[in-house]
């Protein structure tokens, strides 16, 4: 009912729980596979240049949708050609979760408690990608 997703992890008789992320901001990729953007989030901040990342979607005719990631970066250089092969380097991303567009940003929305906007930044990432604002390597 909250719309938290996750999987029981059972080993050696311990229960417990992991969260994969939220079913309103799931990405159903190619063949139906899901795709969770916290794990991509989590994958892009992982690089040295990289401050924060919100992942979402955009709808493609062949895939279903696609994903786009928002980054802002810590270092100012940094730029989407790095972001690539920095993603292309990743051993935890397998290729449908990796990102098809990016934009490089000083922000996104966030709540007064600073939860990121998804649904907000979802809606943006389409007029984005028709308005050329996304960019593709």
């Amino acid at each position: 009912k909250t719309g938290d997703l996750g999987v029981f992890v059972n080993k050696k008789g311990l229960c417990r729980l992991a969260l994969k992320g939220r079913s309103k901001n799931m990405i159903l990729g190619p063949s139906g596979e899901n795709i969770y953007p916290s794990q991509v989030e989590e994958a892009i901040n992982s690089f040295e240049k990289v401050r924060d990342t919100l992942v979402t979607s955009i709808p493609d005719a062949v895939r279903g949708e696609v994903v786009v990631a928002y980054v802002i970066p810590e270092d100012k250089s940094l730029t989407v050609s790095e972001l690539f092969a920095c993603c292309n380097d990743c051993k935890v991303l397998s290729r449908y979760k990796k990102p098809r567009y990016f934009a490089i940003v000083d922000d996104f929305p966030r709540t007064a408690t600073g939860k990121k906007r998804n649904s907000i930044m979802k809606k943006q990432a389409l007029k984005d990608f028709k308005n050329g604002v996304l960019r593709k390597d």
